[in-house]
This record gives structure tokens, C-alpha cells and sequence, in this order.
């Protein structure tokens, strides 16, 4: 028997909301030790007394805690300590180390297990939860995390859950979002009638509306969402009036994952991203649909599993369900109750709700596994507030992210904090949303950014909001800010070749900017190539109407304009007026969509991109086209002015548009290769970053990195952010790093 010796551990990481005292509680009891943990603000703190081998075993067990990220451990040797017990102690504010926090996560198995087991006092309760699941981040106040400091502390805790959150090992043992049908939040139904019921006379109520194909709208952990049966096709039509969306594919969620793999196809990898923590909607390729007006002319299915107990109960009620956010496109997550209520005069047919405040809305995050490796396409309920770990160290800074699809961020020493999505900057509730999320940001990781980094547009509503705070501000080009983004994942300062494919960004020369290949080291970029600048019509319609950019690749190709409208068109193009240099990639994949018929309108972003990508996945037997892109290296620039030319002749001749739309897509990818070799003679950089909302095209982005890892390019993409705007935010706080 070795002397007793004291142990002091401070553990930063993602360390609270996931169990992580009552698992050090239980292994210090397991090992005879004695002494105490406790949240010291984000961080934990513990003390341990016991014989010195079975210390050195505990603490190197502590980092393991199942869920628990630990990004330091700092040991220290302290004189003797004695202890009675080994417990779980009062918070404190801590010492300001930078925190990272829980986001919301799913439902565990253990807990649905419970849910759906008669014999158990929780059987139905629709907000159990324990200390490896529920919500975190959207109920959050201040730190540490306690339930005094969520708003769970509105619902005192019954004798039976006291105890089990007393209880040593417990699976709820300081649990803090712990509750029972005694003493947590009631479910409600309140009906076009404004009667409301509670308890399972609600549920009842609520499934009898899905059944008969009506609207619902349910409060589930995030915000409010509109459900309905997929099956129906009424109830999606009603649906897309509802929410004004005519076209964009509505996600459902499936009771469980053998559900899915009926109506989709899955690898391993995608179905481990369904049934993580974070429970994502994934986008799969779709076996089996469901009412056309569901998916509309997507071959792919937006899929979810339950993300916490409401949904369960409903899923297993009814199957398939449509889950989509309760708003108008472009507007931010639904939260507030009365104002869900209040849509029971405007065709809603029940609504699912109950009194836990949510104070972060957050919509469903949304990824795809193109490689094996996740994508994001959205980043919101279960992966926010998790920051992005960077090199280096950066100032206190906030980082206003675009207009559209906006994410800001602040940042300090090596962390970046992106906020959830909060949709379009020319909504007032958007931006009303994005002021209150800047205010609990900075309240929740005590970070005051002492200055901000914004986009260069001269327009950018999110560049003039923070302005006003009277900040310095510095501009960042908004594809420099893509390539960055990519960098800040990987820890690259250069030299990289930035592969930078959207669909609009301002040039530093004035002109639009998409197609770009940029030349980055430290915070500084040189633009090197880019896709062939063609002069476009219509302003900013250019992005929604796809027969404008084909008729200025068709002008451009010296082809005549065909259809309704193009004599005006033409006139424009000849006089100037209203026309804009653009190299865009996503005006690119405009124009050869509606050249072969595939589309005219993008009616929500990227449509035209995503048919025009199916078109060319669905290829079958048709004959291969590979269409020329030639590169003028004086530019150096693509010309795709020459490979649109080509196009339209083949087409005219009667070539396939699957053909047409695979050949295309394997050109521009060859073309990435020719840039890339060209820019590796010229300034010997092999390291490539692959950026842009053009890259969330799986073929695109597995075409261009299959190629240049063929011939011995580093490429790297986004897996922590989405690659298109929503990224914006990372890059241009990873530039406050570079002096």
C-alpha cells in the first residue's frame, strides 16, 4: 500500500452536457478515490485523493468519457488533501478559459428504449432525456452548464427525479434536463377551435390530423416544424402553398433507419451520420418516392431519423413523415408560441406544442457523404456551438459571414464559433435574429471582439450591420474568404491553389466573380485564372431566370438567341444595358441546363445545377460526349465560351442531353486539371483547396479530386462548414490570424 497523493485537473473540450461529472464521479468511486468535480464556467475542474497507482489509472480514463471531445488536460501535483467521499459540487463561474459547449443531441437509445417500454414511469413521455442526450445548446443561458442556468429551471423536479439526479450511477445523475410526466413540460394540442388538450389526449389529437392529411405544426428541439403524410399528395400540395415553396424538395423523416433503406439507398457512411447524436437530414439517392409534389423532380431524398421524443411517438404513429421548418423560405426558424398559435387562422389544422422555452432557434442541419466523407450542406441543430479548431492564434474578432444563408463567427486564440444558419439578410426577422444570436454568442463564450472582418461587396446588408458598432472592420474578397475556409480546416497557410466555383461573388476588378483559381499564401491571394468572363443580361435575375446566361453564352458563342423574349435580350447585350461581366460557375451550369432542356428557372437555388447534375448521373447507355475545353494560358483563363459552342452544335446535331450533361461535367473537370498543372510549373504549388457552392455537386467534386490526386495534388475540401456561403464566416476569421 503506496501513501495517498492529491491530483488537480482542469479539462477543457466539449465537456459539459454530456455526462461527463457523473462518468468522473463513477470512476473515482470505482477506484476507491476521494475528492470532487465540478464546471468551472465552460471548463471542468477535479480533485482527487487515493493511492497513487489507482490516481494515475483514473485520470488517464477521465479523457474517455463516451462524447466527450478533451482538447487539454492540465495535471498538477498539490499537497495531501483529505476527502470523505469522492463528489459532484456546486458550479463556478470559472476562469475565463475559452468553453465549447454541447449542442442539441438526438434521443439515445437507451432513452427510446424507455419511451416506447410500458413498464417503465416514462413510458411516453415525450421529453425524456438523460446525460448523453436532449437538448443543450437551444435551451442554454449562461454558463456553467446547470439547469438553473436553462429553461428547464422553470419546472422544479419532483421527489422520484431529484433522487435520480442525485443517485450515484444513475444513468440521470446530474442530468439537467432530467424530468417526468410529474414534474416536466405537458405536451398541448390547440386546434382551429382554440380548445387545447394535453398528455396523450393531445397526441391522439395531433396523429388524428396527420391521418386525415392535414398540416401540424410541432415544437420540436430547435423551433417549430410543419408536418404532414408523404403519401398524400393533397397534403404536399397544401404544404408548398403554406410555406410559398414551389419547388424545392421537402425533407422526411423516417420512424427508423430500416424505413429508410426501403425508400433509399445507403452506404455504412451515411447511415452512421443518420444515426449520430447530431441527427442531420442526409441526402440520399432515392429508391422508392413518395407523393410527387414530396421531392419534385430531385432523384434524391432529403432523409432524417427522430431527433428526439415528440418526433419518435409521431414517427411511430404514422410512418413517413414530411418534417420541414415552420417558415417561409429564406425567414429563420420558428420559436415562439404565439406566434405558431396564431397561424391556426391561416389553414393550419392543429398545432403540437408545450411551454419549454426554446431560446436558439435551429433549423435541421442538412449533409451528404459523397466520398465517405461528410459534406455539410447546412450547419445548425447538433453540430452548433461546436467551434473549428484553427493554427495559430487569433484576436478577439467577429466575422460577419453573406447576405444569403448567413453564419456569423467570433473567434479568439485558436477557436471559431460559428453561429447556427439564420437564413436571408434582406428579412427583417433575419436580421433581428442575427443581433440577438451575436448578443448570447458573446455572453456564452465571454469573447467582446475587439474588431471584424467582413465581405468586400460594397452592398453586403451583414458588412453595414456590424459597422455600425463602430468596430475597425477589415474586407475580406468573398472567394479568398472560401479558399480560407478550406485552409482554417486543415491547418494550411500555403502556398494553395484556391479552386473557388459559386454562383456570385464581387471581383476585386468590379465584375462578377464565380469561376475562380486563386493563388494563396498567409492572408494574401493572386488571382491566377479564372473561367472566361461573358457578358450576361438581367441584374440580379441572371441568378434566378436560367435563359439569361444562356442567352450570353449563346451572344458570346456568336449562336442566335432562340425564344420569347430574346429579341429584348439581344437588343440589351448589343447596347449594354443591364449586362455584367460574369465568370460564374453556377451561371455556367445555368446556361447548359436550359440549352438542354432540362430547366429555365432556378426556383430555389442551384435547381438548375442539380438537374443538370441528374441529367448526367442518369447517362444509362448513352453514348459518352467528352466536349473540349481549351485553355488560354495567356490569361490564363477557360474557355468555355468554346465549350458551350461546342455543346449546342452536338445538341443541334442530336446528341443526348444525359450525354451532353455527363460530357460537360467531365470538361470542366479536366479543365480544373489543366489550371492545376499549369499552376504547379508555373509556381510550383500541388496543394489545392476545392471551395464554392458549385462543389456541392458530387460529380464536380469526386471528378476533380479523383483526377488531380491522380497525378500527385494534395486537394482538400470543406467538411467542417458547407462549402458554399455558409463557410464565409471560417475564412474570414481564419484571415484575422495573418498579420
Amino acid at each position: 500500500m503506496t501513501a495517498p497523493v492529491t491530483r488537480q485537473a482542469t479539462i477543457a473540450g466539449l465537456v459539459q452536457g454530456i455526462g461527463f461529472r457523473p462518468y468522473v464521479a463513477r470512476l473515482a468511486e470505482q477506484e476507491g478515490l476521494t475528492g470532487f468535480v465540478r464546471n468551472d464556467g465552460g471548463t471542468v475542474f477535479l480533485t482527487v485523493t487515493g493511492e497513487e497507482a489507482a490516481v494515475c489509472r483514473f485520470l488517464r480514463a477521465v479523457p474517455l468519457c463516451p462524447g466527450a471531445q478533451v482538447t487539454r488536460m492540465d495535471v498538477q501535483n498539490v499537497p495531501l488533501v483529505s476527502f470523505d467521499a469522492f463528489t459532484i459540487t456546486p458550479s463556478q463561474e470559472g476562469d475565463g478559459m475559452l468553453p465549447w459547449l454541447s449542442p442539441d443531441l438526438g434521443t439515445c437509445e437507451q432513452c427510446e428504449a424507455e419511451l416506447l417500454d410500458p413498464e417503465n414511469r416514462r413510458f411516453r413521455h415525450p421529453f425524456i432525456s438523460c446525460v448523453q442526450c436532449g437538448p443543450r445548446y437551444s435551451i442554454q443561458r449562461a454558463l456553467p452548464y446547470d439547469r438553473a442556468r436553462t429553461t428547464m429551471a422553470e419546472f422544479p423536479l419532483c421527489e422520484t427525479c431529484q433522487r435520480e439526479y442525485e443517485e450515484k450511477g444513475n444513468r440521470r445523475r446530474h442530468a439537467q434536463t432530467i424530468a417526468c410526466p410529474h414534474c416536466g413540460p405537458q405536451l398541448l394540442f390547440t386546434g382551429p377551435d382554440g380548445t387545447t388538450q394535453s398528455g396523450e389526449e393531445a397526441l391522439s389529437r395531433a396523429v388524428a390530423v396527420l391521418r386525415e392529411g392535414g398540416l401540424l405544426a410541432v415544437k420540436n428541439t430547435g423551433g417549430y416544424h410543419l408536418a404532414a403524410r408523404p403519401d398524400r399528395e393533397t397534403a404536399a400540395v397544401r404544404l408548398r402553398r403554406f410555406k410559398h415553396r414551389e419547388a424545392k424538395p421537402f425533407a422526411v423523416m423516417f420512424p427508423r433507419l430500416q424505413s429508410v433503406r426501403r425508400f433509399c439507398y445507403t452506404s455504412k457512411e451515411e447511415e452512421a451520420c443518420l444515426s449520430s447524436p447530431a441527427r442531420p437530414i442526409v441526402l440520399l439517392k432515392t429508391k422508392r418516392g413518395f407523393a410527387p409534389s414530396v421531392c419534385g423532380l430531385s432523384q434524391k431524398t432529403g432523409a432524417m431519423l427522430p431527433a428526439d421524443p415528440v418526433q419518435i411517438l409521431l414517427g411511430r404513429a404514422m410512418g413517413p413523415l414530411i418534417m420541414t421548418s415552420l417558415n417561409h423560405s429564406g425567414a429563420p426558424m420558428m420559436i415562439d408560441d404565439g406566434e405558431a398559435l396564431s397561424l391556426l387562422q391561416e389553414g393550419l389544422d392543429g398545432v403540437l406544442w408545450h411551454r419549454r422555452a426554446i431560446l436558439t432557434p435551429l433549423d435541421d442541419s442538412v449533409v451528404q457523404v459523397p466520398d465517405g466523407k461528410i459534406q455539410m450542406i447546412r450547419r445548425a441543430r447538433g453540430y452548433v456551438p461546436q467551434p473549428v479548431e484553427v493554427a495559430g492564434s487569433l484576436p478577439p474578432l467577429l466575422a460577419s459571414g453573406g447576405d444569403l444563408k448567413n453564419v456569423l463567427a467570433l473567434a479568439k486564440d485558436h477557436r471559431v464559433y460559428l453561429s447556427q444558419h439564420m437564413g436571408d439578410l434582406g428579412e427583417e426577422a433575419c436580421r433581428h435574429v442575427r443581433g440577438e444570436a451575436l448578443k448570447r454568442m458573446q455572453v456564452l463564450f465571454s469573447i467582446q471582439p475587439q474588431q471584424e472582418i467582413a465581405d468586400r461587396h460594397p452592398g453586403y446588408v451583414s458588412a453595414r450591420i456590424d459597422r455600425q458598432q463602430g468596430r475597425p472592420q477589415q474586407t475580406v474578397q468573398h472567394h479568398h474568404a472560401h479558399a480560407l475556409s478550406v485552409m482554417a480546416e486543415h491547418g494550411l497557410r500555403g502556398p494553395v491553389l484556391g479552386v473557388i466555383f459559386d454562383g456570385t461573388g464581387y471581383g476585386d476588378d468590379g465584375t462578377i466573380w464565380g469561376g475562380e483559381f486563386l493563388l494563396c499564401q498567409e492572408g494574401g491571394f493572386r488571382r491566377v485564372g479564372h473561367l472566361q468572363a461573358v457578358p450576361l443580361p438581367g441584374g440580379d435575375r441572371v441568378a434566378l431566370d436560367a435563359r439569361l446566361p444562356r442567352w450570353g453564352y449563346r451572344a458570346a458563342a456568336k449562336l442566335p438567341l432562340l425564344g420569347e423574349g430574346s429579341s429584348i435580350v439581344s437588343a440589351a447585350l448589343q447596347q449594354g444595358i443591364g449586362v455584367y461581366k460574369n465568370s460564374s460557375a453556377g451561371r455556367l451550369f445555368d446556361a447548359v441546363a436550359a440549352e438542354l432542356g432540362l430547366a429555365e428557372q432556378n426556383r430555389y437555388e442551384g435547381e438548375c445545377a442539380v438537374l443538370l447534375q441528374q441529367a448526367a448521373e442518369n447517362t444509362g447507355k448513352a453514348v459518352f460526349l467528352p466536349l473540349p475545353l481549351r485553355m488560354d494560358v495567356e490569361g490564363p483563363v477557360l474557355d468555355t465560351v468554346f465549350l458551350f459552342r461546342t455543346l449546342c452544335r452536338l445538341r443541334e446535331q442530336g446528341a443526348k442531353p444525359e450525354a451532353l450533361a455527363l460530357g460537360f461535367h467531365q470538361a470542366l473537370c479536366r479543365g480544373v486539371l489543366l489550371m492545376a498543372r499549369w499552376v504547379r510549373e508555373q509556381f510550383g504549388c500541388s496543394t489545392l483547396v476545392l471551395g464554392g457552392g458549385s462543389f456541392q455537386n458530387q460529380l464536380l467534386l469526386n471528378g476533380c479530386t479523383r483526377l488531380l490526386s491522380q497525378e500527385g495534388f494534395l486537394v482538400y475540401r470543406n467538411e467542417q462548414v458547407p462549402p458554399g456561403d455558409g463557410g464565409l464566416a471560417l475564412g474570414q476569421a481564419y484571415r484575422g490570424g495573418f498579420s
